[in-house]
């Protein structure tokens, strides 16, 4: 779930938005991905291992097991096409922007050097560092997201509603109005409003 939550932070960051329409998918191929992933561990078989039992839920057959590392990988995939987004971004950038980019790309060394640790290290030892670089990664990306969240008054839920399309549509039902290709409205009853 935190590699889902570092590619959209990485992604979307600072304003909110994909760099372009074809990066929006690396969003939502993520989102799928974890989706996956979740339901695919919850339904594994085999023994939870913190509480020492049996999964309760398992409904999956253990030959089916290796196919579980494809939606990890894809996941993994997504977070590197992130990072591009994100140097494609910076490179782009200019003035407060930048200096915004900046912060988060000072933050983020930390994530992925942690990150890099925790899975890859042959001991506890390297845990231990990536536990450490984590804990100093997470405060620094938050801190880079508050101050990005403030400049671009992403805070302020009446624009970020009033930007989502689907919510448009959705008043339009709920009036009556069913949207036509014009943008123009007309009564559900097929008579034009005025």
């Amino acid at each position: 779930m935190s590699e889902l939550l570092v590619a959209l932070l990485f992604l979307l960051y600072p304003d909110g938005k994909a760099p372009s329409r074809q990066w929006r998918v690396v969003g939502w191929v993520a989102a799928a991905a974890t989706t996956v992933l979740l339901i695919g561990t919850y339904l594994a078989p085999g023994s939870i291992d913190r509480f020492g039992m049996v999964n309760p839920y398992a409904i999956l057959p253990e030959a089916i097991e290796p196919i579980g590392l494809a939606p990890f990988i894809t996941l993994f995939g997504c977070l590197a096409a992130s990072l591009i987004a994100f140097v494609l971004r910076f490179q782009r950038s200019r003035g407060e922007e930048r200096q915004q980019l900046k912060w988060l790309a000072y933050a983020g060394a930390f994530l992925l050097v942690g990150f890099g640790f925790i899975f890859f290290g042959p001991n506890r030892a390297t845990d231990l560092i990536g536990v450490i670089l984590l804990s100093i990664a997470i405060p620094g990306a938050a801190a880079a997201a508050g101050i990005a969240i403030f400049r671009y008054r992403l805070y302020d839920i009446d624009i970020v509603i009033g930007k989502t399309r689907g919510l448009r549509r959705l008043r339009g039902v709920r009036d009556g109005r069913v949207p036509r290709d014009r943008g123009r409205c007309r009564d559900a009853r097929g008579l034009a409003r005025r």
